[in-house]
C-alpha cells in the first residue's frame, strides 16, 4: 500500500545579505554542481541545517529556485526558496537520517542530477549550477 509522504512546512528567516529565505514543503527534480562541506558543529546534535547557493554559469545568484530535501527515513519533505542572491538554508533537520536533495527553477536547467547524503551535522556548500 502506498503511503503519501508527510508534508512539513517551515518558515525560515535567514539573513544572508539582508535577504530572507522561505521554506515550504514540496519535492522537485533538480541537480547539484559542486561538492559540499560539513558546517560548524551544531550545539544540539539531534538537529542540523543545510545551506548553499544556486547560481548561473556566470556565478550570479538565481533567485526563487526551489530546493527540495526529502528525508527517506521519516518520509518527510522540506523545501527552501533561494533569495535574491541565490542563497538558501533549511533548518531543523533530524540528524542521522538519509536525505535526497534537488533543485528546480522555471527558467534554468540543472544538469548534474540530485545529491544524496546521510546528515550527521550541519552541512554547508551544497551549491547548484543552472543553465538557461
Amino acid at each position: 500500500m502506498f503511503r503519501k509522504p508527510a508534508v512539513v512546512a517551515l518558515t525560515i528567516a535567514a539573513m544572508v545579505f539582508a535577504a530572507s529565505v522561505t521554506s515550504t514543503a514540496q519535492l522537485r527534480e533538480g541537480k547539484v554542481a559542486r561538492p559540499f562541506e560539513k558546517g560548524p558543529p551544531s550545539p544540539d546534535t539531534t538537529i542540523a541545517y543545510v545551506t548553499g547557493r544556486v547560481t548561473d554559469v556566470y556565478g550570479r545568484g538565481i533567485s526563487r529556485a526551489r530546493i527540495s530535501l526529502f528525508d527517506l527515513d521519516r518520509d518527510a519533505e522540506y523545501t527552501a526558496t533561494s533569495n535574491a542572491f541565490g542563497y538558501y538554508r533549511i533548518n531543523d533537520l533530524p540528524v542521522g537520517d538519509f536525505y535526497v536533495m534537488s533543485v528546480a527553477h522555471k527558467r534554468y536547467l540543472f544538469l548534474n542530477g540530485s545529491v544524496s547524503f546521510m546528515l550527521d551535522d550541519n552541512l554547508t556548500g551544497i551549491n547548484f549550477l543552472g543553465e538557461n
